[in-house]
């Protein structure tokens, strides 16, 4: 009998603990979805909206994303013909807090076919219309969060749905391994920029000459898709990128 009781106690103050932190979390925003899978453990690049590296090859040298033409222009960055070194500063209108993973649901002829199993994918999505962009991204790296907005696609490749939307275990196919790529602003924010800055620029080396030396220190971030209603409030909620977009890779 006393063991019993000592037992419910301890049950009770297992309950106890577990609803304090769960209020707890609540709190602060961070609590964890279990809705969307969560990958552990992914090497991480840095993405600049410039970005001429053979790490984004869709949008290289085009100051665009697959989806948006326009990017540079709608970040608040524009360079003047009269002075091609100096950007312009304009008033942003998109989010930079952005994000790119390796998968582009649309192709030349539309919508993939693997696309219809993104896990908000609705029979009426249009055909000409990604059902990616804008998306929220949950990022953390040790004791850093933050939330982003997915613009891009990348890094390496823009077909790995296998990885993207794979479970947690899954690994990006990729030549180098890498499966995230996160704005300068995001990575400023989590602290991390000056070491994914160096890893990004090591890596794009390595894919013009593999015998480069002297390995930067790697960056491996865990990543989740979000739904709108569940991110919380913070510096990437300042501007959130409502514009839709079709396959602009496709057309060039």
């Amino acid at each position: 009998m006393i063991i019993k009781l000592i037992n419910q106690n301890k049950l009770i103050f297992i309950i106890i603990i577990l609803k304090i932190l769960l209020e707890y979390s609540s709190s602060i925003g961070e609590q964890i979805s279990t809705k969307y899978t969560t990958h552990y453990y992914v090497k991480t690049v840095l993405h600049t909206i410039e970005d001429t590296s053979a790490l984004f090859k869709q949008s290289q040298g085009k100051n665009i994303s697959v989806w948006n033409e326009n990017w540079q222009r709608d970040a608040g960055i524009i360079h003047l013909p009269y002075c091609p070194s100096k950007p312009s500063i304009l008033i942003p209108t998109e989010n930079k807090f952005y994000c790119t993973l390796p998968y582009n649901d649309l192709d030349e002829f539309g919508r993939k076919a693997s696309a219809h199993f993104i896990p908000w994918a609705k029979i009426d999505d249009p055909e000409d219309k990604s059902i990616l962009k804008n998306r929220w991204i949950r990022v953390s790296y040790k004791e850093a969060l933050a939330f982003c907005q997915l613009e891009d696609v990348g890094p390496e490749t823009d077909d790995d749905f296998d990885y993207v939307f794979g479970p947690s275990y899954s690994l990006p196919e990729s030549g180098l391994g890498t499966g995230l790529g996160l704005s300068p602003e995001v990575a400023e924010f989590m602290g991390i920029f000056e070491k994914l800055n160096n890893y990004t620029i090591y890596l794009g080396k390595i894919l013009e000459n593999p015998d480069q030396l002297n390995e930067p220190d790697e960056v491996r971030c865990s990543w989740q898709f979000y739904d709108d209603k569940d991110v919380p409030d913070g510096p990437w909620k300042d501007i959130v990128t409502t514009s839709t977009g079709g396959n602009v890779a496709a057309t060039r």
